[in-house]
């Protein structure tokens, strides 16, 4: 960005003038005090010329910096570690980017326990005094500061009241003074993105020059209007079945299940989406329901569930989105989401920041023994795989948590708290099984189809009691897990 001593008014200009290459002039010093131009950042180096060597003094080496990147602050957008209620933890700041990537719930620079990773507001927003110094103390108010402000810390230190103490205070009136001349020196600060934000769309176009899907994806119909599905251009869905040469898609806001042929190269009807993805009515919704001290709102799950109760589903371009925010304020999150089942199937909420802070408020473990790693945590794994599918393998009411194991492309098995799973469309739940205890039957093996005979059947439409639909003892007199059905079939 332009450094402050080009702008045309910037008081750093008029340093320059007291400036030169190589050190002062030589009738350098403090002005005439009846030269004083007002209080602020001005009137600090009008009475302090001296203090800097050159206008570059300024610059970002004097700049308070990220524990994490060691970038300087003020440049990107900040956080806070918080509590349950919302006050700081601990003193520390960070670009939010970075602290978004801690894993677990202690500050990296204190170890601090925290319940959420807060985004500081804007200096001119009345949000930042509430969080950084919510009892006016003039340390908290100065460390704010030197984090947002584009000044090095003595001058920052210059613009406050003097105090004595740790426990000293500035009054709110003097709080505001120094916040407006400090508006100069607010910089443009750079965004934290969000792993939905930096994910591009998925693309699963081979070399062979074809789109490779697995059950799970996420689809986005595209503007053909050449077919009978009355489906809306954008609308979001997942595949939920792959058959020879077509697909199974069930959209998110409509009951039924459409085929389509696939694979559409131009993506006509069927292009892909991001794992990620939200529809922007549900996005507006999740912004409408936002507590901006609390940093708590509706689920993307939610704002989809709250949309969906509008009836008819003509009525849902009609209603205002105030409306329905209003209501799910007043139901709240757990009113509005399905419980999973054990051994059914659920997508993990693209959510990042809610399902960062549900892991963040989610208990320690209490066991004390040497091999565990605290309890359910954030981490880089959790993230990676935010907007999947994946099958609910444990609930451990205790934490209210639950252990999945994700499909495809890795199947790893993270435990996430139990509101960051939501269940999806399964059409395994209609089907009956094929085979019961004692038929014979062939499974294919990696040297083949082998004979053996079914053991357990655990799967009987909603019904289930294991992660897989059959056990089958082999000839060989191995036992295996027969997770799909075309992985079995009927002996000859």
């Amino acid at each position: 960005m332009p450094q402050p001593e080009h702008r045309a008014e910037s008081p750093k200009a008029s340093l320059g003038a007291v400036l030169c290459e190589g050190g002062l002039h030589e009738n350098s010093g403090p002005p005439p005090a009846d030269k004083a131009v007002g209080s602020g950042v001005a009137a600090v180096r009008q009475k302090r010329p001296w203090s800097l060597s050159s206008a570059a003094d300024a610059s970002m080496s004097e700049l308070e910096t990220c524990p994490i990147c060691l970038d300087v602050l003020c440049h990107q957008a900040l956080g806070v570690c918080v509590d349950l209620d919302g006050h700081r933890s601990c003193s520390h700041f960070f670009h939010l980017r970075c602290l978004e990537r801690v894993e677990g719930a202690n500050c990296p620079q204190c170890r601090s326990r925290f319940f959420r990773r807060a985004p500081v507001p804007r200096v001119n927003d009345h949000g930042w005094r509430r969080l950084v110094a919510p009892s006016l103390l003039r340390r908290d108010v100065a460390a704010g500061l030197r984090a947002c402000v584009e000044l090095p810390p003595e001058e920052v230190d210059a613009l406050l009241p003097e105090g004595k103490g740790d426990e000293a205070t500035i009054s709110a009136e003097a709080l505001e003074e120094v916040l407006k001349s400090v508006q100069d020196y607010l910089p443009n600060t750079i965004e934290s993105e969000s792993s939905s934000e930096e994910e591009t769309k998925r693309s699963s176009r081979c070399r062979c020059g074809r789109m490779h899907i697995r059950r799970g994806d996420r689809v986005k119909r595209g503007p053909c209007t050449k077919t009978e599905d009355n489906i809306m251009e954008g609308q979001l869905g997942s595949i939920v079945r792959l058959l020879e040469g077509s697909v199974l898609v069930k959209w998110d806001r409509y009951p039924k299940v459409y085929q389509y042929g696939w694979p559409h190269p131009d993506s006509e009807v069927l292009g892909s989406a991001s794992f990620t993805e939200v529809a922007p009515d549900a996005q507006k919704l999740q912004q409408l329901t936002l507590e901006p001290h609390l940093g708590t709102g509706l689920s993307s799950a939610a704002a989809e569930e709250l949309l969906m109760r509008v009836h008819p589903p003509e009525m849902r371009q009609q209603i205002a989105l105030e409306d329905l925010a209003n209501c799910g304020r007043q139901l709240g999150e757990e009113q509005l989401r399905r419980k999973p089942d054990l051994f059914h199937r659920v997508r993990l909420l693209p959510d990042k920041r809610l399902v960062q802070q549900w892991f963040d408020k989610s208990k320690p473990c209490q066991c004390q023994q040497s091999g565990c790693c605290g309890g359910v945590m954030w981490s880089s794994r959790a993230e990676k795989h935010l907007g999947r599918e994946a099958m609910v393998l444990q609930i451990d009411p205790s934490d209210d948590t639950v252990l999945v194991e994700t499909s495809g492309p890795c199947e790893c098995k993270i435990w996430y708290p139990r509101l960051a799973v939501v269940p999806v469309f399964d059409p395994d739940l209609e089907d009956e099984p094929q085979f019961k205890v004692d038929d014979q039957v062939e499974c294919k093996m990696q040297t083949g189809w082998q004979p053996g005979v079914v053991k357990e059947v655990l799967w009987w439409k909603q019904h289930r009691c294991g992660p897989v639909p059959y056990i089958v003892i082999l000839s060989t007199g191995a036992s295996i897990f027969v997770p799909l059905a075309s992985l079995i079939r009927k002996a000859p």
